[in-house]
């Protein structure tokens, strides 16, 4: 048995799929099945149960992935800290205007794996010079000239409230929405755009209630029954988000689509190229 071997086999009992692993890999899905059952027999053992293009770890196999796994995870340990002492620190600055938790979340898991990264991240969509960040993550826009970008995700917006709030239940359209509270970030923020637009387009201006700069504070605001606001349909699987609902308004229809931007003159330097790499990678496997 080899090390790739191994580590194609406990890449699929993570995921109990051969076909994963092979797109992490990049190899032929029968190349990883070959692999483990040359694997399976040199050991005389079967690792996992095979039904109907179907694979299920087995008591055996679990145990050997579960040993497996420690020393991996002891071995790529052990080479981070005889790496990271020879390789200078390197940072990567970001401007993070759209999908903020996403990208916070992403961010602490890569320098988890690469210590010798380190990030500098900005939420301020008020800065005007914007070409001193590497990264740049907005909703799509002609304004970044001299960045290479690439489309993350697709988005549905929606107006959202608490689930005990009068509108919900209702067939609307913006115009009802007229003299509704609404809790909504500043001037500078996506969603607050959006609704300007629409209202602007129905001949009002909204009634903020409540604006503040902090997600939390906001869906805070709108669970207390204080005001609706506006978001994406994904982020109401948020458990941040719970008993937070999508109102049925008939001509809100928006689609918004987040980009990432990086600079130029910068795309081949390793440790941009390597982020921007998982970025979209994670991005992929979200629209799966």
């Amino acid at each position: 048995m080899d090390l790739l071997q191994l580590r194609y086999f406990v890449e699929s009992a993570k995921n109990e799929s051969f076909t994963k692993t092979a797109r992490k890999y990049m190899v032929p899905t029968s190349s990883v099945s070959a692999s483990i059952k040359r694997l399976e027999d040199e050991l005389g053992i079967k690792l996992f149960d095979r039904k109907a293009n179907k694979i299920k770890l087995n008591t055996k196999g679990r145990m050997f992935a579960e040993t497996l796994s420690l020393a991996f995870d002891q071995t790529n340990a052990v080479i981070s800290e005889i790496t990271t002492a020879q390789q200078p620190k390197q940072e990567i600055t970001l401007l993070v205007l759209s999908r903020r938790g996403w990208i916070t979340d992403l961010v602490i898991q890569y320098q988890k794996q690469h210590p010798e990264i380190s990030f500098r991240m900005s939420h301020n969509a008020g800065i005007t010079d914007r070409s001193t960040f590497d990264i740049i993550i907005d909703k799509q826009s002609e304004q970044y000239i001299g960045y290479t970008h690439y489309v993350l995700m697709a988005e549905k917006l929606c107006i959202k409230a608490h689930k005990d709030s009068p509108f919900v239940g209702r067939q609307l359209t913006v115009s009802h929405l007229q003299n509704a509270p609404f809790i909504m970030m500043d001037k500078t923020t996506t969603m607050r755009q959006v609704l300007e637009k629409h209202s602007m387009r129905c001949n009002f201006t909204p009634n903020v209630v409540v604006e503040c700069e902090d997600r939390h504070c906001l869906l805070n605001c709108v669970k207390a029954g204080l005001g609706l606001t506006v978001g994406t349909v994904s982020a109401l699987t948020d458990p941040l988000e719970l008993d937070i609902v999508a109102l049925d308004v008939s001509d809100f229809c928006e689609i918004q689509t987040i980009c990432l931007y990086h600079r130029q003159y910068r795309k081949n330097d390793p440790a941009i190229s390597c982020f921007v790499e998982f970025l979209l990678k994670n991005a992929s496997e979200q629209k799966q």
